[in-house]
């Protein structure tokens, strides 16, 4: 089938008619490949509350910057704002942001490129559709680092 042709069936395809049914998505969809235990959604949140909790001197709970409905981790903001602190690109990429859990007790986490990599070979989680290398322009619109990842 020619470019030509192709053009043609598209253009001349009907209209759906059950419009009503085709489903809403939101923005940004994720393939959901496995759910956790309902058991786990206590444990997350708590793992999150207690290591801020636990650690006001370095970090924080916060609404995240990326999903503003999710409570998130961050680096303590008096950290970020001690210009001799050698902190990782990602965390001001990040705007301090770690990671946030959502209702279904799936992640996204930065971490490390090492435990990031050892997270991705032993199966426990995943890229984050819009984490890309360093070196892409992509990076620079919505500020996902390479190590952003889905858990």
């Amino acid at each position: 089938m020619t470019t030509r042709n192709m053009e043609h069936t598209i253009i001349s395809s009907p209209f759906r008619e059950d419009v009503a049914h085709v489903p809403v998505l939101p923005a940004w969809c994720h393939i959901v490949k496995s759910r956790n235990a309902e058991t786990m959604r206590t444990p997350v949140s708590n793992l999150f509350e207690n290591a801020a909790s636990e650690n006001p001197d370095i970090l924080e709970k916060r609404v995240s910057s990326y999903e503003r409905h999710h409570d998130a981790l961050f680096v303590a903001q008096k950290l970020l704002n001690e210009s001799t602190m050698h902190l990782p690109k990602a965390v001001s990429m990040a705007k301090g942001e770690l990671g946030h859990h959502h209702e279904d007790s799936s992640m996204h986490l930065y971490l490390s490129p090492a435990d990031a990599r050892q997270v991705i070979e032993k199966g426990w989680g995943e890229r984050h559709r819009l984490s890309v290398p360093t070196h892409t322009w992509f990076r620079h619109i919505y500020g996902i680092g390479d190590t952003y990842l889905m858990i």
